[in-house]
């Protein structure tokens, strides 16, 4: 086998991977305000404006959404400060209800066939496999998450930065880990520079 001939599979394998990780990964949305400059702001804190309430009510979940805000932020050059914040940062976690549309295969079940051998004057069986009928069509209830992170300008009250994502819920309710996904698939989105 020639090189070129065996690394053809490799290639199709690495192309369908990637492929595969795109697909799975968060996919974020964000609103700027055009003329704000990031590279204006040093620090930011947390905060809930009235009639935004926090959504998660579970303290470990806070706790991480908050966590994985201030390792992002840091990333980008804001540091978290309580005193005098140039920013405020506010999010908000929804769970809702919501339905999947799924397609799965539908196969015949595998029999046998008799049939009458002449040369021998017998009947002998043979195996018939399942073979593919079509599909089943069906919705399936699921729970859609959100995570929107909120910037606003401290001086000026004003928002100046959101990003929000979709996912579904694999537990049903926001994991430590959909957490991390989620902040970091928003905020890589965020541009310190300018």
């Amino acid at each position: 086998m020639t090189m070129k001939k065996a690394s053809f599979p490799l290639l199709i394998l690495a192309a369908a991977s990637a492929w595969l990780l795109v697909g799975c990964a968060a996919g974020s949305h964000i609103e700027k305000a055009d003329d704000v400059n990031f590279s204006h702001y040093r620090t930011f804190s947390f905060t809930q404006r009235d009639g935004n309430p926090q959504q998660s009510h579970n303290d470990i979940i806070d706790a991480n959404v908050r966590k994985a805000i201030t390792e992002e932020m840091e990333k980008k050059g804001l540091r978290h400060s309580d005193r005098n914040p140039d920013v405020n940062v506010e999010y908000s976690l929804n769970v809702e209800r919501g339905t999947a549309r799924e397609r799965d295969p539908v196969y015949s079940s595998p029999y046998t066939q008799p049939f009458y051998n002449p040369a021998s004057r017998r009947i002998g069986y043979m195996y018939m496999p399942s073979q593919m009928m079509g599909y089943n069509d069906y919705n399936r209830t699921v729970k859609n998450g959100t995570l929107t992170i909120s910037i606003y300008d401290a001086n000026k009250e004003r928002l100046i930065w959101q990003g929000w994502t979709q996912n579904e819920l694999n537990k049903g309710n926001f994991t430590s880990n959909d957490v991390r996904t989620d902040v970091r698939s928003i905020l890589k989105k965020l541009d310190s520079r300018g």
